[in-house]
């Protein structure tokens, strides 16, 4: 079996490569070690931020036909060559396979095993079952989903390229050596949240497992420095957050948050903390080897009714088996992979996500992004676009009405009265009545015997649109008709009784008199081109993956393009040698105009020479690196120095990570004694290893600020670092921002406080269902680099080439279709009084104001359909039409090259 892209394990971000290369028609295959897409639930857990992503990154990967999942799956050989990776793989089936299962329920009455889960659920035969029952239950699934033999099988399957994506694992011995299952009303987080989740304004919730009132609740954050984890931030923001929602249910409850080295980062974060802390909620810090847990539950001989451990994150465990498979080299058990790039030393093999590194979601997206970019340069196919069925257009013909019947739908609600139900559909819709047992089954053959009848109108009594919706226009349209002319009647969700399903279908056929065929508008004009702002490493990685994809990136500078560390110089090198980047600098740029596919930058050159630069997406990525000059040094034996500065506070101390290693090394190597001031930001990744042998060796002396949760946290650095002998100071401080002051304006962007650029950072807040990972705030702008986060120089790379992937799919593409496909914004100009308050409300760039008729009006190519304009508009004038989606989402067109 040939497939383009094989994914070992299901992440965040293999989930979201397979989308990519999925949305591009091309061929990929999901290996999954257990039973079920969310068999590993520590990425779904309702306390944990990926629940959300992953949610719907699950519902994505179903709905793109291209990628497949075989569960039960395990490698048994792989085979990596220059052409390719060959793969064997074991399989075995899992008691009810997913792929056939529409959860009717028909199993569990006969003895099956039912566990909910997040997406979906899990079905078992029970622990000790008969043969003779298994046969029954086998028996009574109409869709063969039940595997009776469980019989392993082996299939070989040769790939363009492998990814590894596993899951995240946490440290279930380390919460078992705290005292979680022997410490009473010592809890994992989960169970509290559990307590405390969905409580609403009530409290017969808020007791322990006595029925006793939780009146004091102890959180306790356990990951550290020396984990190296990355989810070290992501858990106590966790904490955090939960902390809040408690607050706002239980405002009595007293709350203590106890962490030990919290990755203070972001303003999201501080925000929380200082929220949390204005309700009362203590925030205390404690060092590992102090920690003590007793029975009442007492944290460090303190006394609290529940006391609730997060759960520590390690390395994927099945990182090690398949680094053996492969030869791949271990970091902390975590893959290795090539500075700058996610492929590992084995060619065409990628590492992502958890398996690669301990990441946030927003990391975890951007990697699904630059595994899809990385693995262009090797996919053996171009990328293929999905044709546009040509289906007759009824709108001018006399509507035949139709119905197709799901006999499941109806008896869930109705309760064995069904066939009245279809004897009065009989009555609206004559002879043209198609009943099945199941619809899903065989809704193309159902709807064929209908159109062959002549009908062209057809009502669609069965599941909600989320569940089964999609698949059953889907199949309409297969069968000849545009589904522009289908209605779906959610009997099973809201047909609660024989009567309000037989009204339910009246309406429908009312509904479907008035159905015209409907378009997708689409902008087949787009500029193939992107405008770069910046000269940072992200921004020069996104040129060089631009211009590798054979399209035209110009860069435009405030000053001269002068590198001042090493990777600005490989990227400056390489850009040298690419024909299709043109690089202005000092380049004053006096306006920006357009919109997403069809910018304006009017620029001023130094020789008062004014250009116009026309680009379908804008990078906005300036530079801001101070490298200290090490030379001053040279009559001093011990050095402090500072991360950021006390304007910027605690965010901007991650981005010198890489800086002042590099100055903190080449001092050492000199014989200096260093000592460091900082919060514990900047240590994280996979420089935290470097971090923690520097301090145990005594080469590094860490100076913490007091009270690192504090506004003045870098306040007594100085005094403090003089106090340990430093005979100088010096501060890696990023340059003001306000050179850029006015291009953020133009851009329409907005600033945090700490001098960077506002956008969704809170990992409880990227996972939407557009899956927007990062700040593409209007359709076309983006933002990457320093500006963006602190990020290391190896993460600008990787940031880079994702927003290139994002920048690619919108300009490479042959048209730009309206995100929002079914619905889309309008404007009834009659109503309209030119106020621009859906202009401001819109935040997808879609709504304007036409200056001649002073109307506001629509780029429907840009609506996400969100109908935040509708909510925004006084007079009514602002609404949204329904259409119908006619193919998937159209990707990239070009087939993205990369130097090999």
């Amino acid at each position: 079996m040939k497939k383009h892209a094989v994914i070992y394990g299901l992440n965040v971000a293999g989930m979201k490569a397979a989308i990519n290369l999925g949305m591009g028609g091309y061929e990929v295959l999901f290996l999954n070690r257990g039973d079920y897409v969310a068999n590993n639930p520590t990425q779904l857990l309702s306390y944990d931020p990926t629940n959300i992503t992953n949610g719907y990154l699950m519902k994505g990967i179903q709905a793109v036909p291209t990628v497949d999942i075989w569960h039960g799956a395990e490698i048994e050989d792989i085979n990596p060559s220059e052409n390719g990776i060959s793969l064997k793989i074991k399989i075995v089936p899992p008691d009810v396979e997913p792929s056939k299962c529409v959860e009717c329920g028909l199993c569990v009455q006969k003895g099956m095993e039912y566990e909910p889960r997040p997406i979906g659920g899990v079905y078992r035969f029970p622990a000790e079952i008969s043969d003779e029952k298994k046969k029954k239950i086998h028996d009574a699934c109409p869709f063969g989903a039940v595997n009776i033999e469980k019989n392993a099988k082996y299939r070989d399957v040769d790939a363009d390229v492998f990814v590894i994506a596993s899951e995240y694992e946490f440290d279930k011995q380390k919460l078992k050596s705290l005292g979680v299952g022997k410490i009473k009303n010592l809890w994992p987080i989960t169970k509290v949240h559990r307590l405390f989740f969905g409580v609403g304004t009530h409290s017969q919730f808020l007791k322990d497992e006595e029925g006793n009132k939780i009146k004091s609740l102890a959180l306790l954050n356990v990951d550290s420095l020396n984990s190296g984890s990355y989810f070290n931030y992501v858990s106590f923001l966790s904490l955090i957050k939960f902390a809040l929602k408690v607050k706002s249910v239980a405002p009595e409850v007293k709350i203590d948050i106890y962490y030990n080295l919290p990755n203070f980062y972001g303003k999201a974060l501080l925000n929380h903390i200082r929220d949390a802390q204005k309700q009362g909620v203590n925030i205390i810090k404690y060092k590992p080897e102090d920690l003590t847990i007793n029975d009442g539950p007492a944290v460090m001989n303190k006394k609290y009714d529940i006391v609730s451990v997060s759960y520590p994150e390690v390395a994927p465990n099945s990182n090690k088996y398949i680094a053996e498979k492969l030869g791949l080299g271990l970091k902390d058990g975590y893959i290795e992979t090539q500075p700058g790039t996610l492929e590992t030393k084995v060619k065409r093999v990628f590492a992502a996500g958890a398996a690669h590194e301990s990441k946030s979601n927003s990391d975890a997206i951007r990697d699904g992004d630059v595994v899809a970019l990385e693995s262009f340069a090797y996919l053996s196919e171009p990328l293929r676009m999905p044709e546009m069925p040509q289906l007759p257009n009824y709108d001018d013909t006399t509507p035949v009405y139709g119905t197709l019947l799901c006999k499941c739908a109806l008896e869930y609600q109705t309760h064995g009265k069904a066939d009245k139900v279809i004897d009065y559909a009989r009555e609206i819709f004559g002879n043209n009545v198609e009943v099945s047992d199941f619809l899903c089954l065989d809704a193309k053959k159902k709807a064929e015997s209908l159109i062959k009848k002549g009908v062209n109108r057809i009502s669609v009594g069965a599941c909600t649109m989320s569940l089964r919706g999609g698949l059953l226009l889907n199949m309409i349209q297969k069968a000849g008709l545009d589904s522009s002319y289908a209605d779906i009647v959610q009997l099973k969700e809201w047909g609660n009784s024989e009567d309000v399903q037989k009204s339910m279908l009246k309406r429908s056929k009312a509904v479907l008199s008035n159905r015209k065929q409907s378009t997708i508008p689409v902008d087949d004009k787009i500029e193939k081109k992107a405008i770069i702002i910046g000269d940072s490493v992200s921004a020069l990685t996104a040129a060089l993956s631009i211009a590798r994809a054979g399209l035209n990136a110009t860069i435009l500078l405030k000053d001269k393009l002068s590198p001042v560390i090493p990777e600005q110089s490989l990227l400056v090198n390489k850009l040298n040698n690419i024909n299709n980047v043109k690089i202005l600098e000092k380049a004053r740029i006096e306006s920006i105009d357009g919109y997403g596919g069809h910018f304006i930058v009017n620029v001023l050159l130094p020789n008062n020479e004014k250009v116009e630069e026309r680009a379908g997406v804008i990078l906005f990525a300036p530079a801001n690196y101070e490298i200290p000059d090490t030379t001053s040094f040279k009559n001093f034996n011990h050095i402090g120095i500072i991360f950021g500065d006390n304007k910027k506070g605690t965010s901007s101390a991650r981005l010198f990570s890489d800086v002042a290693l590099r100055l903190i090394e080449s001092l050492i190597k000199d014989g200096k004694k260093v000592s460091l001031g900082a919060a514990i930001t900047a240590f994280r990744g996979k420089n935290v290893k470097t971090w923690s042998e520097l301090l145990k060796n005594g080469h590094l002396n860490l100076v913490v600020a007091p009270e690192p949760l504090a506004d003045s946290v870098f306040d007594s650095m100085e005094s403090a670092l003089k106090k340990e002998g430093a005979e100088v100071v010096v501060a890696l401080r990023s340059e003001e921002t306000s050179n850029y002051n006015d291009i953020v304006k133009m851009l329409d962007l907005r600033m945090n406080d700490d001098g960077t650029i506002y956008y969704i950072e809170d990992p409880y807040d990227d996972g939407n269902i557009k899956m927007v990972s990062g700040p593409m705030l209007t359709k076309g702008i983006f933002i990457s680099g320093p500006f963006r986060k602190p990020m290391s120089f190896e993460e600008e790379m990787l940031d880079g080439q994702s927003e290139a992937m994002k920048m690619l799919a919108v300009i490479a593409q042959p048209a730009i279709m309206a995100p929002g496909m079914r619905m889309i914004s309008y404007t009834n100009y009659r109503k309209c009084a030119g106020c621009a308050l859906c202009v401001e409300a819109c935040h997808y760039g879609a709504r304007f104001i036409d200056p001649e008729d002073n109307i506001a009006k629509v780029h429907e190519a840009l609506c996400e359909g969100c109908a935040a304009c509708v909510s925004a508009c006084p007079s009514g004038a602002a609404e949204v039409r329904m259409l119908e989606a006619k193919q998937m989402l159209q990707s990239i067109s070009t087939l993205l090259l990369h130097e090999k």
